[in-house]
């Protein structure tokens, strides 16, 4: 390739994983919205049918960030030539992985926690 498809592969690659990683993070502040606003209300079921959609949704887009990134981090490493600087030689998909796996956890404990609180208050 020459260097102007490289730079096109790459800038594809990095558009796609930060769309991606923008809906990501649209799903998981709608969810944790929606468990603040209605997860007392909801029963144990809605949650746990809402829960396995956002957990499900967050996986599906979590993957196509980290593969894009991945795909991204490969074509700088055979190109290096071509990067103007050293920070595009950044692991973008650890940085991604680290931020994918607590955030979804947490999400999802908040909404626990909205649910734990109601069954206190009734108690």
């Amino acid at each position: 390739m020459n260097e102007s498809e490289v730079l096109e592969a790459i800038n594809l690659h990095a558009a796609n994983g930060i769309s991606s990683f923008t809906i990501f993070l649209s799903f998981t502040f709608a969810y944790i919205i929606a468990a603040y606003l209605a997860g007392e209300k909801l029963t144990t079921l809605q949650v746990s049918i809402i829960s396995c959609i956002y957990f499900s949704a967050a996986f599906g887009w979590a993957a196509s960030t980290l593969t894009h990134t991945h795909s991204f981090e490969t074509l700088v490493a055979q190109y290096p030539e071509y990067m103007p600087s050293p920070l595009w030689r950044i692991s973008f998909s650890f940085l991604a992985a680290i931020i994918f796996v607590p955030s979804t956890f947490a999400s999802l404990y908040f909404m626990y926690d909205v649910r734990r609180r109601k069954k206190l208050d009734e108690d």
